[in-house]
Formats: structure tokens, C-alpha cells, sequence
């Protein structure tokens, strides 16, 4: 398929930061499948802040896949996920795959705007733009962590918060009676 698109000797960059073992995990499998179809794959650890600092600094030479492992900020995925990951801006903020869309951006402009006072609204709105990253696929998801607590009988109403997998908030919870 690459070479009757014209493609041949397409190599790619992969960087990773070197401190989240998740990512060395996965690494050697994307460049295993790319390399199987041809395509020649340089990787590069580093620690996340030389990473980011690097993608930032001169996209055009900047690597071809940025493995990130990502978290929302704060619970209302579609103004935190959808806009820092894929929102584009003169300048690369969060956006690393440097994808840009003014249809999507309008879309999660909007959306974000709406989102208090028109909930439904600014639910359809983050719909069509995910459709949007759905047939334009500028990144990939490739798993989703789940943290798995052991919570004793004496401690009442603990809540698993599916934002903040890997974070423990007690403020609801109350020793059993």
C-alpha cells in the first residue's frame, strides 16, 4: 500500500519518555509493526521534560510519533481531552501531533463555550468533532488504566473516580459504624 502511494523509504521517529515504564512497554510493538511493512523506525528515549521541551520547540523536526501517557486535568473530558490534545494553536501547546482542523477547533470552541449553560448542546457538538478525530485519526489510543483498589469493610463510601485512576481522594469516605 505505501509504495503504490508513492511512499518508499519512509522512516519515522518515535520518542518516549523513559520514566513511565508503560510506555517502554508499548514502543517496541509500534515500531515492530511498522518496520513489518516496511518502514525504517528510530527510537528515542527520554525523560518527559526533554520530550516535551523538544516537541515543542521545532515541530518540523521535531519526531513522528509522540508516545504520551495522558490524563484529563479535570472531569469534563470533552473541554480538557478534546481541546489540549487536539485543538491546534500558532504555537504547539498540548497538541503534539501538530494536527490541525478549523471545522473541529470551531467545534470544541463552541462547545466549551456552551458547555455550562447548554449541556445537551455542547454534548452534540464534542460528538461531531470525536467523529472528526474518529475519520481523521490524528492520534490512537492504545489502552485505558484502571487502578484496582482493595478497600477494607471498616471504610464506607469509597468512590472509584475514572478520571483520576491512579489517585486517591478521600474527602466522601467515612470509617464503617
Amino acid at each position: 500500500m505505501l509504495a503504490r502511494a508513492g511512499v518508499e523509504n519512509l522512516n519515522l521517529k518515535i520518542t518516549y519518555a523513559s520514566e513511565i515504564s508503560a510506555e517502554s512497554l508499548f514502543v517496541p510493538w509500534i515500531k515492530s509493526a511498522f518496520e513489518a511493512i516496511g518502514v525504517t523506525v528510530t527510537v528515542q528515549a527520554m525523560l518527559f521534560n526533554q520530550q516535551w521541551a523538544a516537541a515543542k520547540k521545532d515541530p518540523a523536526n521535531a519526531q513522528d510519533l509522540f508516545i504520551v501517557y495522558y490524563w484529563p486535568t479535570y472531569s469534563d473530558a470533552g473541554a480538557d481531552n478534546l481541546y489540549s490534545l487536539f485543538h491546534s494553536s500558532p504555537k504547539p501547546f498540548f497538541n503534539l501531533s501538530y494536527w490541525k482542523n478549523a471545522k473541529y477547533d470551531g467545534m470544541i470552541d463552541k462547545a466549551v463555550e456552551i458547555t455550562g449553560s447548554d449541556r445537551a448542546g455542547a454534548q452534540s457538538l464534542y460528538s461531531q468533532a470525536m467523529q472528526i478525530l474518529y475519520d481523521e485519526a490524528p492520534g490512537l489510543s492504545l489502552y485505558d488504566s484502571k487502578a484496582v483498589y482493595v478497600v477494607p469493610k471498616a471504610i464506607s463510601g469509597f468512590k472509584y473516580n475514572i478520571n483520576y485512576p491512579f489517585s486517591l481522594f478521600f474527602a466522601d469516605w467515612k470509617p464503617a459504624k
